[in-house]
């Protein structure tokens, strides 16, 4: 992975609401899933009781539209990076290479986590940052 500093528009806020997020859809998995999953269980009255609650757990994560809302709070900070490399060194050929990202804070400085092969051998001038609604967050030589 390579962490690129990201636009300077992201807030802690994102962070946070981020954080949170991520701990209620862990926390309304439900505890009987994390049961099911630790323990196998061969008696089926077990098993019945233990997909009863699932089911349960489920209808609770429905009814509360808790994905959608998720969403909605966790999309601000992924971005689409851009990447132009020449296919061989000293070529005129280019190729663009695509990928996602995640906004993500560190000691107080917005930085964008991705995978290596998407900026690999790109100059920092041929990446591009988009932000979720297409704007750009900037370019890569704006990194330096």
């Amino acid at each position: 992975m390579n962490i690129v500093p990201a636009a300077k528009a992201f807030t802690p806020d994102h962070r946070t609401a981020t954080v949170w997020a991520l701990l209620l859809a862990i926390l309304l998995c439900g505890q009987s899933t994390l049961l099911a999953q630790a323990q196998p269980v061969s008696d089926s009255s077990t098993r019945a009781r233990l997909f009863a609650e699932l089911a349960v757990d489920a209808e609770k994560f429905e009814r509360q539209n808790i994905l959608k809302r998720l969403v909605h709070l966790v999309t601000p900070s992924v971005v689409h990076i851009s990447a132009y490399k020449s296919i061989k060194p000293g070529s005129s050929e280019v190729t663009e290479e695509a990928g996602s990202g995640v906004i993500v804070m560190i000691k107080n400085n917005p930085m964008v986590i991705t995978n290596r092969h998407v900026i690999k051998n790109a100059s920092l001038g041929n990446i591009d940052i988009k932000l979720h609604d297409g704007r750009p967050a900037l370019r890569g030589e704006d990194l330096v």
